[in-house]
């Protein structure tokens, strides 16, 4: 169920941004720029989404302190 509401939501948002771009090309060209810089976040979040938390708290402290003697 949960794949359709997104699948459904995201052919929503699919359509009405085809309807906007369509209708104010123009307009939507000078939002290009603000569009890029918006797009680093977003896809620094979905990138490293759970990165590192499938390891065990002893995991996480050994493979800490590999780091932290690599780094000195």
């Amino acid at each position: 169920m949960r794949n359709f509401l997104i699948i459904l939501v995201t052919a929503i948002v699919a359509g009405g941004a085809f309807y906007v771009l369509s209708e104010h090309w123009r307009h939507a060209l000078g939002l290009e720029p603000y569009l890029l810089f918006l797009a680093c976040p977003l896809m620094h979040l979905f990138i490293h989404r759970r990165h590192g938390q499938a390891l065990s708290a002893d995991e996480a402290r050994q493979k800490k302190r590999e780091h932290s003697a690599g780094c000195h």
